[in-house]
């Protein structure tokens, strides 16, 4: 039995191709599937004899459906591999070339002996019918038939030829029945190698919606939507034209415009030569299918869509562009609502297929509906989506005739919702008489929803931006506010205090001195109040920040020492401080900042005391590395906290109660601002107080060591004594008395000095003269500091040092000036040392180190406290120039009074 085997094996392998093609052939087209195969077997092992439709890379000898067909001994289906527990993870299932179905029948030698399978497969799941499955059967007979043929001598080759002839046309007659069946389940046309039709079937017709008469004759063509690019077709006329098999998904046009989907076989008649003279196209009708695939990958762009951060306007032009092109629409508007004016206009249109006219797309563009008027206001009153199959025969109040003048036949709108409100309404036109398809319309039933909460979320996202552009502008007003005010009010303050000063220290009658202590007391209260509420004002804003830079924290303590013993003294208290001989002398902290919290914190401890002692101190707490924890803190025997209020004394304008607003002067402003500056610099106001017994403030920081720099021991005289050096130096400044002040000091020192009392005179010195610095002033008339900089740096194209000179205290100011190209800063009223070491470091000035000792520190600056007033400020800056003294004194008297009643 094992030879016998051997030897149909032997006949079936060298069978001609031809023979076997044929076979294969006819089971392709009976089974209506691309591929036929058909294999023989030698011992376990599968070879595939010849097969159709499969590339050299798609044949696989070992698939195990051979072997099911090959043991079963009997027609054995698999419909969907995918689902069938021995094939689902083969890798021509689950990979390329992705088959699905299988339907084979074995092939058996004369005596009965199983030698190989007749097999059929497709991509697509399917079931074959008896009908299909008897003549898969037959052909499989006629396999083993002609093998016998073959085995048969020549005695008996006219009896083989007999048979044989019996067997094809049995096989005619099942192809005659083939034909019939696949007329009922498949299109079939026939074109000849130019592609013109010659033969097609009544579902065929159906499909194309055209009759045989109008189809014959006609190129191909004629069913072409234009939907696939030429290279699909290229693609296509290669694979047909070298005679294999095409199978692919087509989009094509039917009779009266509309588009189909088929899923398509074309198979290629060869000549003699091996060249194709013809080639019939079976194909299935998969628009339904096809129509599931769009709904599904349009419902999932569009959320796509609805998922990304476009505006709105881009949103809905895209979600218009993917219906157009998913489904097949022309023209798509959106139309938007507006509830107070009970009207809906359009805001987009977009065109995809039809041919554009200007003249539709504006008369569209500036119709307007109102609620329950047109298609549109008809969406928008009752909410749900409408399908219009053909606008001419609708009536006439739908108002659609823009539409129906420019051939526009079918519509679909549905509405845009949120919370039960249409926001408003997307609607579609279609050249094409489009039949309504329901699911279309639930889908976008449902889509309505999510589009309008994408366009809800987008408003308030608009609302919200608007809100922080309107906040940001609110701020920068305040900014700018506060600006203003530390400029146009610290200024001629910090004037009125100063000069008062002096005045109070002059020849005065009793009368005359009391007045001056009251202006000069009112001055210095309203200053502080200016600077708390500033101060206030950055921290709030968060324009304030932390200037970490090596500091000896022992002379910040002295300093606020040396600053608050006066006052400790006028009331009679005992007043010290301590610092731990133990904490490094430079520390890496603001040491202004610092400063500013103990003044506010020891301030505070001296106003709220009336007897006993407030004492501050400064403690080493432990040491890590190069880190420090130190404690500050303030004692006091003071009137103490009540326990209910104590929650209240760091609120911004907050004192005890009222009867302390009376008696103690203030803005409340303090302890939130000292509060606010400790928890910057990383640490936390804590506070202990007994009311009637006194109160303990206290905080800890953590510090680095510092290592500070080797100061700057050069004087002033040490610049005048070089005579070879002589910069000139142009003041731009509008303030009489800061002008007077900036020239004496800098004429003092040694330099050349110009003034311009505004920007625009500043510009025009430049021009025509050479200056090797300029101090700018920021607020001017005509041409402020900043634009005038601008002007130096873009215009004139010129790099000469510029100093910004300001009263005003906002934190980022520096920055701004150097933003606008100036090189340095300095506040006004300016420190003389600070602005003659700013002006050496600018104009890279060497100084020979002196040993002698700085002049100005050594002068003699004594007076006798009963006679004469302290005038040291105005010597330093005079030089011991009295004319200069004079006339400072003279302005003042003029200028301040005009200030204050400004």
């Amino acid at each position: 039995m094992r030879l016998e085997a051997l030897i149909y094996f032997d006949i079936l392998d060298k069978m001609p191709e031809k023979e076997l093609q044929s076979i294969l052939i006819s089971a392709a087209k009976i089974c209506q599937t691309p591929i036929a195969i058909i294999t023989a077997v030698e011992g376990n092992v599968h070879h595939i004899k010849s097969q159709i439709g499969l590339s050299v890379y798609d044949i696989i000898n070992d698939n195990p459906f051979f072997d099911k067909v090959f043991n079963s001994n009997t027609f054995t289906e698999i419909q969907n591999a995918s689902l069938d527990a021995s094939m689902a993870n083969n890798p021509t299932v689950i990979g390329y070339p992705n088959f699905h179905y299988f339907a084979g029948v074995p092939i058996h030698s004369a005596d009965g002996n199983t030698i190989g399978t007749l097999c059929v497969v497709d991509q697509n799941h399917k079931q074959l019918n008896e009908v299909q499955i008897e003549l898969l059967d037959n052909l499989s007979k006629n396999i083993t038939n002609l093998i016998n043929l073959r085995k048969q001598n020549k005695n008996l080759q006219n009896e083989l030829n007999q048979l044989l002839n019996e067997r094809i046309n049995q096989t005619e007659i099942d192809l005659e029945a083939y034909k019939f069946a696949l007329d009922q389940s498949s299109g079939v046309a026939i074109a000849d190698r130019d592609g013109f039709i010659k033969f097609v079937n009544d579902k065929f017709c159906k499909s194309s919606r055209y009759i045989k008469e109008e189809l014959l004759g006609q190129s191909y063509n004629i069913l072409n939507s234009k939907h696939h690019d030429k290279s699909f077709f290229q693609d296509m006329w290669e694979v047909i034209s070298s005679g294999d098999i095409w199978h692919g998904e087509i989009m094509n046009k039917d009779k009266f415009g509309n588009y189909f989907w088929i899923d398509c076989n074309i198979i290629p008649f060869l000549d003699r030569k091996g060249k194709p003279y013809q080639y019939m196209a079976i194909q299935q009708d998969i628009t339904e299918k096809k129509a599931t695939e769009e709904r599904n990958n349009l419902e999932a762009r569009l959320i796509s869509i609805l998922s990304e951060n476009e505006p709105i306007d881009s949103a809905i032009r895209h979600i218009a562009e993917q219906i157009c092109f998913k489904l097949q629409w022309d023209i798509g508007l959106y139309w938007k609502t507006n509830s107070q004016e009970n009207t809906l206009s359009p805001t987009l249109y977009y065109q995809f297929t039809y041919p554009h006219k200007e003249s539709m797309r504006l008369e569209f563009l500036k119709t307007i509906f109102k609620k329950g008027e047109g298609l549109s206001g008809l969406v928008w009153e009752r909410k749900k989506p409408i399908w219009i199959e053909d606008l001419p025969s609708e009536p006439p109040y739908l108002n659609q005739n823009i539409a129906i003048d420019n051939n526009l036949h079918s519509s679909l709108l549905f509405p845009i919702s949120f919370n039960n409100e249409v926001l408003g309404v997307m609607q579609f036109f279609s050249s094409n008489i489009k039949k309504e398809d329901k699911r279309i319309l639930n889908l976008f039933e449902f889509l309505s929803t999510q589009i309008g909460a994408f366009l809800e979320r987008k408003i308030a996202e608009i609302e919200l931006l608007q809100a922080k552009k309107d906040a940001e502008e609110s701020l920068k007003s305040k900014d700018q506010f506060l600006a203003n005010m530390s400029h146009e009010i610290r200024t001629p303050m910090n004037a009125i205090v100063g000069f008062t000063e002096l005045l109070s220290q002059t020849k005065l009658d009793e009368n005359q001195l009391e007045y001056a202590n009251s202006v000069k007391v009112a001055g210095e209260n309203l200053l502080s109040i200016i600077n708390d509420i500033l101060d206030f004002s950055k921290i709030e804003s968060g324009a304030i920040s932390i200037d970490q830079t090596p500091s000896d924290v022992s002379q910040v303590l002295k300093n606020v020492y040396d600053l608050l013993k006066v006052s400790a003294r006028q009331k009679e208290l005992e007043f010290s401080y301590e610092f731990d001989k133990n904490i490094p002398q430079t520390l890496i902290c603001d040491d202004l900042r610092l400063n500013q919290i103990l003044i506010n914190l020891v301030g505070n401890a001296i106003k709220f005391t009336e007897t006993g002692s407030v004492r501050f101190y400064a403690k080493l707490l432990s040491t890590e590395g190069n880190t420090h924890q130190i404690e500050f803190s303030v004692v006091d025997t003071g009137i103490g906290i009540q326990n209910d209020k104590k929650q209240k004394i760091f609120e911004r304008f907050s004192q005890v109660n009222n009867d302390i607003n009376r008696k103690y002067e203030g803005t409340g402003l303090g302890l939130s601002i000292s509060k606010n500056l400790i928890e910057l610099m990383g640490g936390n106001l804590e506070m202990n107080s007994e009311e009637g017994k006194g109160s303990e403030f206290s905080f800890t920081l953590n510090l680095e060591t510092g290592f500070k720099e080797k100061a700057d021991t050069r004087s002033f005289s040490d610049l005048k004594n070089h005579t070879d050096i002589q910069p000139k130096i142009l003041i731009i400044e509008d303030n009489q008395l800061n002008q007077k002040l900036a020239r004496n000091v800098l004429s003092n020192l040694g330099f050349n000095v110009d003034l311009a009392v505004n920007g625009q005179i500043g510009l025009e010195k430049l021009r025509q003269n050479s200056y090797d610095l300029v101090l700018m002033d920021l607020q001017m008339p005509e041409l402020d500091g900043y634009e005038t900089t601008r002007i130096i740096r873009n215009r004139m194209k010129l790099s000469i040092p510029i100093i910004a000179m300001t009263a005003h205290s906002m934190i980022g100011e520096k920055e701004k000036c150097l933003a606008a190209g100036m090189n340095d800063f300095i506040s006004k009223p300016f420190n003389t040392h600070e602005l003659f070491n700013k002006i050496v470091s600018l104009l890279s000035i060497n100084i020979v180190d002196i040993e002698s000792k700085n002049e100005l520190d050594t002068m003699d600056h004594t007076h006798s406290n009963d006679v004469l007033p302290n005038m040291s400020y105005l010597h330093e800056l005079s030089e011991g120039n009295q004319v200069f003294e004079n006339e400072l004194i003279s302005l003042f008297r003029i200028l301040v009074p005009k200030e204050l009643i400004l």
